[in-house]
């Protein structure tokens, strides 16, 4: 936890309030002070403005989440900061949207009051209250939220006096726009484009997949700010927020020399999954000219990886494969390092999906489910091999481990290759059992189970010596 915005007396993890700057780094300074901006914020959205049940909470959260965003975009740099909150978005609370946890922004029941604090709640929840900024601009939601905290301070309030305050303030219609609130699941936005006798079209479409309990989604509203880019580099169409409100709709600009580059959500705009094929070249061109530094940034990573994911994250990497010749071995710390050559990794193959990469001890490998067997097993194969940091550093391989004995398999000594050999678990030496698998094989005591091991500090000699009746 990192803090408790009680009335009259916040409450710290001190983490997140003390300091020293021999040890610290910039980003505990940075999260610490995100941290003392979110707590005074609730003073007001939180505490004179309290949430008339659990139901509310993303009122009070959502909207604290993105004032503190909004401060830490003011006190550092803005660009950085909507980058870090969105690969934060995709990381957590788009597998949450995609998963048999997924829940409205204003969730309808709980079993456990400490499930609602949840990423929907918090990061989506913050990402509505920023649709909404950007669907009715800046001078109008400095205005609704004026009149937020006059009509409701010190009341208890809910999702619908806030959206009434923005419909008194600004005259709109924020019915469908409520519906974010109430349907689960991150809505595709599939996009294609044509231009002729200068007339460029970008047509949308918005997919929203069903989820646990919610089978049958309505079209929202989905602010899609677009920016268009000439061949050679100048803006010709600044920033526009398109309002897309019906599953499919076409937007059309008109009096174009040539055929423009799109700039399409630029600062992510609204918490969906964009779906366009694109191109390195035109990704390495946003990276040059874009105005927007959101994709910019995008332009960049695209242009480094050649080709991502259609919501920007990077795709599965390369698979090394590792030649191994006679007097290889079988696998083991011995085997000699071959010539290295990649080729893209199979979609669908692997525990982390077709496009999901993996970030974690296994990063920078292809398909690698545990227990998966190598490529082959017979003289003169390849074995497929986990590179430790990058290709480059293949000539230090290691073959993938393969379910099988624990024992190297005949003829291996002489360069045939056999079957691997399994994983060493941790505390588990030459000759010995994984834990939990050792046996007396004086009494013929095999499979101990985990109760019934030698106490600590005792080894298994003396442990033996000392007998049933006081060994175990």
């Amino acid at each position: 936890m990192g803090a408790m915005e009680n009335k009259g007396l916040n409450i710290f993890n001190s983490k997140y309030v003390l300091a020293l700057p021999e040890t610290a780094t910039d980003d505990d300074f940075a999260r610490i002070e995100a941290v003392i901006a979110h707590e005074y914020f609730h003073n007001w959205t939180g505490n004179r403005i309290t949430c008339r049940d659990w139901f509310q909470l993303c009122l009070k959260e959502g909207l604290t989440v993105f004032r503190d965003q909004q401060f830490s975009s003011d006190m550092r740099s803005a660009a950085v900061k909507r980058i870090e909150d969105v690969l934060t978005l995709r990381a957590r609370q788009f597998r949450e949207d995609d998963g048999p946890l997924a829940h409205p922004v204003r969730p309808e029941e709980y079993i456990e009051i400490n499930n609602f604090y949840t990423a929907t709640v918090y990061e989506k929840g913050a990402e509505l209250i920023g649709m909404l900024k950007r669907l009715v601009g800046d001078e109008a939601y400095a205005r609704a939220l004026d009149l937020y905290f006059e009509r409701h301070d010190g009341q208890a309030a809910t999702i619908e006096d806030w959206l009434t305050v923005f419909e008194d303030a600004t005259g709109r219609d924020l019915a469908q726009f409520k519906l974010w609130y109430s349907e689960a699941g991150t809505p595709r936005l599939k996009v294609s484009d044509r231009f002729e006798d200068g007339r460029y079209t970008l047509e949308f479409e918005q997919v929203n997949p069903p989820t646990p309990g919610q089978p049958v989604k309505q079209p929202k509203v989905i602010p899609v700010a677009v920016g268009l880019l000439n061949p050679n580099g100048d803006e010709v169409l600044p920033t526009t927020v398109l309002e897309m409100t019906e599953p499919r709709q076409s937007f059309t600009f008109e009096g174009l020399g040539a055929r423009p580059v799109p700039s399409i959500l630029r600062g992510f705009s609204a918490p969906v999954v964009l779906e366009r094929e694109t191109s390195p070249e035109e990704r390495a061109f946003l990276l040059a000219h874009d105005t927007d530094p959101f994709n910019k940034w995008g332009g960049r990573t695209g242009a480094r990886q050649g080709r991502a994911g259609p919501d920007g994250h990077r795709g599965r990497p390369a698979r090394t494969r590792l030649a191994r010749g006679a007097g290889t071995g079988g696998g083991g710390r011995d085997a000699r390092p071959g010539v290295p050559r990649t080729r893209p990794a199979p979609a669908g193959r692997g525990r982390h999906g077709p496009d999901a990469p993996c970030r974690g001890p296994c990063a920078g490998s292809g398909p690698h489910q545990r227990g998966a067997r190598a490529d082959g097993g017979g003289a003169g194969r390849t074995a497929r091999t986990r590179a430790r940091g990058s290709h480059r550093d293949a000539g230090r391989a290691r073959p993938l481990l393969a379910r099988g004995p624990g024992r190297r398999a005949p003829g291996a000594a002489a360069g045939r290759a056999g079957p691997r050999h399994p994983p060493r678990r941790r505390g588990a030496g030459r000759g010995r059992l994984p834990r939990g698998q050792q046996h007396d094989r004086g009494s013929g005591r095999a499979g101990l189970p985990a109760r019934d091991r030698p106490r600590a500090g005792r080894s298994w000699a003396s442990s033996r010596r000392a007998g049933p009746a006081t060994g175990w």
